[in-house]
Parts: structure tokens; C-alpha cells; sequence
């Protein structure tokens, strides 16, 4: 029976999911949407409504549901 469990990992723009929470300044802010934008950004929608254009190169610390096998 599979069981979900929360991952904490190390997310840039390649890597960050809607789902994700990630700490911005030592606030976790969970991730709705994700938008494309030219050179590799990624705008980031929050559940609170607020948008963050997330570089590149940009690294956050995040958490993430997985389930486990």
C-alpha cells in the first residue's frame, strides 16, 4: 500500500512543480501555477495569489509529497 511522505529538496527553475512548497526569506509559500517566461525564467503563482519571476539560476529550498513504494 503506498504511503505519502514529504520530501525536502533543493528546487530551481527547471525543477520546481505546482505543488511545491518553497521558503522564500523563512516563509513557505506553496506553488498554484507556473508560467513560462523568456530565457529560462518561470513565473510562479502562490495559493495567496502573489507572483515571483524565479531566474535560472535561482535555488530554493522546497518540500514536496511523494509516495513511497
Amino acid at each position: 500500500m503506498p504511503v505519502a511522505v514529504v520530501v525536502s529538496l533543493t528546487v530551481d527553475a527547471r525543477s520546481v512543480r505546482r505543488g511545491d512548497e518553497v521558503m522564500v526569506g523563512g516563509v513557505p509559500w506553496r506553488v498554484r501555477d507556473i508560467v513560462g517566461a523568456p530565457a529560462g525564467c518561470k513565473w510562479l503563482e502562490f495559493e495567496s495569489g502573489e507572483r515571483m519571476l524565479m531566474r535560472p539560476y535561482t535555488a530554493f529550498y522546497a518540500s514536496r509529497w511523494r509516495c513511497s513504494r
